[in-house]
């Protein structure tokens, strides 16, 4: 029987060193192709029990498609091969997956822009997260464009389907997005106890985001050269690299940080594990819960905002008021902040930030003088 789009076997070539995979195609044929990874052990233990099995799966895919209409499923499972190196393909992937099943049967043709704002409208979210369920629409009916299958994208002119969808209020208060004033630091931070003590001190006087924090070895602190190195995240009990590629970064630690950061060291080296914050077994956390505790409730963080007469804020807040607070402080470029924070662009700095900061121009210094 003929062999078609199956494994034949995974090899390491003799003068590359790169790892092969040889395979079956649709025609029968024997095909190599390269992965690219180095030939050691564990790369190779990888590509056998992983990727070459995707692979393969992604050639029979490819094969289904050309036997018969291809549907919005088949162009989802497309688009989400490009994305799989992603760090936030796990977003990515449940947005593409409750697209699909409300409309996995359909053909990209026999989708109206009318359902595609009814879907969108269903939705219930804020503009920032309809905007990426929106991209991730687009990103599906884009791969039916190119494979020609459907003559012109409905979400091509955004502004024209996005004119009947209505986002939802951010469900924050004002008050919840609120930065801290350096009062308000200054006394949590005198009040917080133990860890959230010192995760406090360090998102305080660094600007790092919560999972970013948690993701931290002891080796990551370099006190010759007083610095920071953020090459992980720790979130929802999953272990990932950062954000995005500008989030990876090596940040300052001021003056300010350096207590509870050597507090933290010697809190872990105490546990005898390698990250800055772990349970008392010295495993890594799962969450920022486990030093916050649930939202809203009366786990360390909310306690300490009651105590200190505080309304609830996210914790997070903590990223906001560095940004705003070195704004102010006219101490950096704009530019800084934003690498500082793991931003490749000043938008968010604009758009999150400086609508905090008070427009104080009446009392500008009167003798400056731009032109000289």
């Amino acid at each position: 029987m003929k062999r078609i789009n199956e494994l034949r076997t995974v090899f390491v070539h003799p003068k590359s060193k790169k790892i092969y995979i040889e395979f079956w195609d649709e025609n029968g044929k024997i095909r190599q192709k390269t992965t690219g990874k180095e030939g050691d052990e564990k790369n190779l233990k990888y590509v056998k029990e992983e990727l070459s099995l995707k692979f393969i799966a992604r050639l029979k895919a490819k094969t289904l498609l050309k036997e018969r209409p291809k549907t919005i499923k088949d162009y989802a499972v497309l688009y989400l091969s490009f994305k799989e190196k992603l760090t936030r393909y796990p977003s990515i992937e449940n947005r593409v997956n409750r697209i699909v099943k409300k409309f996995g049967s359909k053909t990209p043709s026999e989708i109206t822009p009318l359902e595609i704002q009814a879907f969108l409208n269903e939705l219930d979210v804020s503009k920032a997260t309809l905007k990426d369920w929106r991209l991730e629409f687009k990103g599906i009916l884009d791969c039916a464009v190119d494979a020609l299958d459907l003559a012109r994208n409905p979400l091509e002119d955004s502004k024209k389907i996005m004119r009947r969808v209505t986002p939802s209020p951010s469900r924050r208060t004002d008050s919840e997005k609120k930065p801290f004033t350096k009062e308000e630091v200054k006394i949590l931070l005198e009040e917080a106890e133990d860890d959230l003590k010192n995760y406090l001190g360090i998102a305080f006087y660094t600007g790092a985001r919560p999972e970013e924090i948690i993701g931290l070895h002891i080796e990551d602190c370099d006190f010759e050269r007083m610095v920071l190195k953020v090459e992980r995240t720790v979130s929802k009990s999953s272990l990932k690299g950062t954000k995005t590629q500008g989030s990876k970064r090596t940040i300052p630690i001021f003056e300010g940080a350096v207590p509870f950061v050597k507090s933290q060291i010697e809190t872990a080296k105490r546990k005898g594990t390698k990250w800055l914050f772990s349970d008392e077994d010295g495993k890594r956390l799962n969450d920022i819960e486990n030093i916050r505790g649930k939202k809203y409730r009366k786990g360390p963080w909310a306690k300490l905002l009651g105590e200190v007469n505080l309304s609830y804020r996210q914790i997070m807040n903590t990223r906001h008021t560095w940004a705003v607070l070195a704004l102010k402080s006219k101490q950096f470029t704009p530019q800084e902040i934003a690498g500082i924070m793991g931003h490749t662009t000043l938008r968010m700095l604009w758009q999150h930030y400086a609508r905090f900061i008070d427009q104080d121009y009446e009392n500008v210094e009167r003798r400056i003088d731009i032109f000289t």
